[in-house]
């Protein structure tokens, strides 16, 4: 079954993704601040019964009547399940661990079905990145953004921390004291963020072993600026 994640990126978040996998269910990330209409088309193309949202979310009225919502602080309230003595069911690596949906600039939006052997493939000794046991990976990315794909299972999956940037929208400044008070060693950002950050103040991003900067061609002002500016820092044009 397919469950919805109406929800910013968050640590419940993360928690509800855990639990939706756990219980053997496929994810689908929905961003709160989409309209109206994208989010029922969503529910509906995905055939969603049951949602999770915050409790943010539930109060500010965009959660549609016709569907089920679960608040996730509630829920992680409530006495754990044991789940030393749960079954917890087997998945084939081919089923479905996510939903995402693209950005619909051609057309309508596609739901495409991400399956779990896909995940491990991406985060499981890849090669263009090192993802070791303890180092601490940044979330910055909307959970429907195909890039918190690696931000969170890279860590997750290798024994590293996920560290989850508390700005809805990131800024450089903003960046920088996550990745100073959390000794991050990892980023993904996209180009376009990473050009931002780059032309305020380089320095924003010192700190971090591994920077990777994606999504459309990099600037080659803006990368050559970082390399002179954060010797210490492996920049990958991803």
């Amino acid at each position: 079954e397919r469950i919805g994640l109406l929800m910013e990126r968050s640590a419940p978040a993360l928690a509800s993704v855990l639990g939706v996998l756990q219980a053997g269910a496929a994810y689908v990330p929905i961003q709160p601040d989409y309209p109206a209409e994208r989010i029922g088309f969503m529910l509906r193309d995905a055939s969603i019964r049951v949602l999770l949202v915050s409790a943010e979310v539930e109060q500010s009225g965009v959660v549609p009547a016709d569907v089920r919502a679960l608040v996730v602080e509630q829920l992680l309230a409530q006495e754990p399940v044991n789940t030393e003595t749960a079954a917890l069911p087997l998945v084939d690596t081919y089923a479905p661990a996510y939903v995402m949906y693209t950005s619909g600039s051609t057309g309508q939006p596609k739901g495409i079905e991400i399956c779990h052997r896909s995940i491990l493939r991406l985060v499981i000794e890849p090669n263009f990145v090192r993802l070791q046991a303890g180092d601490r990976v940044l979330h910055a990315a909307p959970l429907g953004f195909d890039a918190a794909t690696l931000e969170i299972w890279g860590p997750l999956l290798n024994a590293g921390c996920c560290v989850v940037h508390d700005e809805k929208v990131p800024t450089g400044p903003g960046l920088a004291r996550t990745l100073s008070t959390h000794q991050v060693r990892t980023a993904w950002l996209t180009a376009a963020l990473f050009n931002a950050v780059v032309d305020e103040d380089p320095l924003h991003l010192q700190g971090l072993a591994q920077l990777l900067a994606v999504g459309e061609a990099l600037s080659a002002p803006e990368g050559r600026r970082a390399v002179a500016a954060l010797p210490g820092v492996e920049n990958m044009n991803g």
